[in-house]
């Protein structure tokens, strides 16, 4: 089947095929939803109320201005023009997408555009996202919508990423692992640098560990930067268009859109 793959290479959102039978795509369809249910903290993801989360919210600047534009992300209080009552509803939805995957994808992309628009105050997003100590936090990508579909050039809707994909980001060392994960048949990770600046992640990747079933990992050097090198302006990035402690969402370089949902260590499942 095809399927919307992130790639760690590029920080892009492309479309890869992906064939699967029946038994293993539920397989990591159940995996995924168990790990939904184990969020941090604690408990199982629910629905915030919507008091609770508009005490966290701004409400919404009546200037009208616009989000900034990828190159203008220094701008990190930007006016947003979507109302405070939108923007809770939307947080709301995506973690009920997390935890049930029954919610439409028109409606997973709707959302993401309300928070696209919303004015957040994004100063402790590094923090949120990675932590403030090592091993940092960990996501599990939940959804991916492409560019073209994601601003209505061609019909579509995105789609839920159909096995475990997660993505660990470490502020404090600055540093990020992006990994697919398929049971007893192995997985596959990248790891690199990353650098935060305001609501903007930069990074690159170094090494690929791969596991096939009981061997390895086998761990391949990359081309190109090392680990005393910096990202910057020429790497992959993402725009972080929301973030809390229990779901982020991000734009990549190549103009798709992703969430992802806090999880424990993929390694340990």
């Amino acid at each position: 089947m095809d399927a919307i793959l992130l790639c760690p290479a590029s920080g892009c959102l492309a479309l890869a095929s992906c064939r699967a039978s029946s038994s293993s795509r539920f397989s990591d369809r159940a995996r995924l939803r168990s790990a939904s249910s184990s969020l941090v903290p604690g408990a199982p993801l629910t629905a915030l109320k919507s008091s609770s989360l508009r005490r966290a919210i701004p409400r919404a600047s009546k200037a009208g201005a616009t989000l900034a534009t990828e190159e203008e992300v220094d701008d990190v209080g930007n006016a947003g023009t979507a109302a405070s009552e939108d923007v809770v509803r939307s947080v709301e939805l995506l973690k009920t997408a997390a935890k049930t995957r029954k919610v439409p994808a028109s409606a997973i992309c709707a959302a993401f555009r309300t928070l696209e628009k919303g004015k957040f105050d994004r100063s402790d997003y590094a923090s949120i996202i990675g932590g403030t100590e090592s091993p940092g936090r960990t996501w599990m990508l939940v959804f991916t919508v492409g560019k073209d579909v994601y601003n209505n050039k061609v019909e579509g809707g995105g789609s839920y990423f159909p096995v475990t994909a997660v993505q660990n980001f470490d502020t404090a060392a600055q540093r990020l692992e992006n990994g697919i994960y398929l049971r007893q048949l192995g997985n596959l990770t990248f790891s690199g640098k990353l650098k935060f600046e305001k609501r903007k992640l930069s990074f690159f990747v170094n090494s690929l560990n791969l596991t096939v079933g009981s061997y390895g990992p086998l761990r391949i050097k990359l081309g190109g930067k090392g680990d005393n090198d910096v990202p910057d302006k020429n790497d992959p990035f993402f725009i972080w268009y929301y973030a809390d402690d229990e779901i982020i969402v991000a734009k990549g370089r190549g103009g798709g859109v992703a969430y992802w949902c806090r999880c424990s260590n993929a390694a340990k499942r």
